[in-house]
């Protein structure tokens, strides 16, 4: 009796891919973090919202 095909990816391919996508997301993210840096700061803490039940929350 044969036994039903079943696909098993491996650890290490999944690290490397999960490796990958953090390089290719990190370094672009990174650099305009880097570039826009003053316009982030001067955005301030009144910039940065919270979803929650009633809408947005400041914090």
């Amino acid at each position: 009796m044969t036994q039903p095909y079943r696909i098993v990816v491996g650890f290490w391919r999944r690290f490397f891919a999960d490796f990958f996508d953090a390089i290719i997301l990190g370094i672009p993210g990174f650099a305009l973090g880097y570039l826009f840096r003053y316009t982030f700061s001067s955005m301030g803490m009144g910039s940065i919202t919270r979803l929650s039940n009633n809408g947005y929350v400041q914090i």
